[in-house]
């Protein structure tokens, strides 16, 4: 039989998942959640690590940006009013080099991109806060 622990249950810790990347982008920084015990990179942070279980030890690092393109599509139609964004437009998923997936706009030909392409991010002041895209190299 399991013997009790005592003290603060690790599962009970709040986190925010997003908070502080999301604030980092208003920075100019790409943060990304790196767990302490097996080094393994994710966004959004999670409580429990995805790869060795570890449980609350995440914590934040800024990205170097660079990635691969790992999926993308075009799209023809602005769906959001949030995102003005004139159609036709790439969205991808990014492979950072750190090893989390990123979902980002590209500022590409769709026609010129090719899956495991490299690109690497940078931030463009909209007028209303900063914006993340990602660019071919």
């Amino acid at each position: 039989m399991p013997t009790p622990t005592t003290g603060p249950d690790p599962y009970q810790k709040v986190i925010d998942p997003v908070g502080p990347h999301v604030e980092g982008l208003k920075e100019g920084r790409l943060l990304v959640a790196r767990c302490a015990g097996c080094g393994h990179v994710s966004l959004p942070m999670r409580p429990v690590c995805g790869r060795c279980a570890t449980v609350g030890q995440a914590h934040w690092i800024v990205s170097s940006g660079r990635g691969r393109l790992w999926s993308f599509a075009e799209f023809h139609k602005t769906y959001s009013s949030t995102f003005k964004l004139a159609a036709p437009y790439v969205v991808a998923v990014i492979e950072l080099e750190e090893g989390a997936l990123i979902y980002g706009n590209v500022d590409a030909p769709y026609a010129d991109l090719e899956v495991a392409m490299p690109v690497t991010a940078r931030f463009e002041d909209t007028g209303h806060g900063r914006e993340l895209i990602f660019t071919t190299e």
